[in-house]
């Protein structure tokens, strides 16, 4: 702080008191300056402390932000298990007969895997009994199974391994309850899938005439381990 005892023309002696820095806080410094020396001093000073504070401004503006790590991150939305037994027809006309036969017709089975969970499958068939219009006669489900059970072939997605899928089925067991006829133990069967059946239709004697339809419903559960 510069504390002055009156205003001087140019050339002419000043007497001042200034209180020196923090350093020395109380003391004071007494002595006598011309006016024009005293007015270029503070300008150099005042000069020197601008720049200063103008070099301290610039750099803090120029400094490098704080670093922060970036991540990435997204999401795979689960799919579902899509298992499709196709249309089985007998492809021709069956003569009416005064004896039981047995019919057979191929199809099939169809498995994808888009759960996302490798948590495995088993898939199962059962059928409906077939009825025909204008009669009250029926192929009883009990006389549909399927006399031929393929191994599955690969499509895409993961192959075939240890743990599947394989073939579950059975060339015996009648399709009034659910069979199961492809399976896939957990880690394994993430991928999509065939297996070709044949379907057999055991026909009662005498049945009348007409078109007999009936249904096919695909389920599946857990792998048994």
């Amino acid at each position: 702080m510069i504390a002055a005892s009156q205003t001087l023309p140019k050339m002419r002696t000043l007497c001042v008191t200034a209180l020196t820095g923090s350093d020395h806080m109380g003391d004071r410094i007494t002595g006598k300056i011309t006016t024009e020396r005293f007015l270029m001093n503070i300008s150099k000073r005042m000069i020197s402390a601008i720049g200063i504070a103008g070099l301290t401004l610039i750099g803090t503006g120029l400094a490098a932000p704080a670093s922060a790590d970036n991540g990435i991150s997204g999401t795979v939305d689960p799919g579902s298990l899509t298992k499709v037994l196709s249309d089985a027809s007998f492809g021709s006309a069956i003569p009416y007969s005064f004896s039981s036969s047995t019919q057979s017709a191929n199809t099939t089975l169809s498995v994808a895997d888009m759960t996302g969970t490798g948590d495995g499958w088993d898939v199962k068939v059962s059928a409906t009994s077939l009825s025909a219009a204008g009669t009250s006669d029926t192929i009883p489900n009990t006389g549909l199974s399927f006399s031929a059970v393929d191994n599955p072939v690969h499509v895409a997605g993961q192959a075939i391994n240890g743990g599947g899928p394989v073939r579950s089925g059975t060339t015996t067991a009648s399709l009034d309850t659910s069979r199961s006829l492809l399976e896939a133990q957990a880690g394994s069967g993430e991928g999509s899938y065939t297996q070709a059946l044949v379907l057999a239709v055991q026909l009662p004697a005498l049945l009348d005439a007409g078109t007999y339809t009936g249904t096919f419903t695909v389920t599946s559960v857990a792998p048994t381990p």
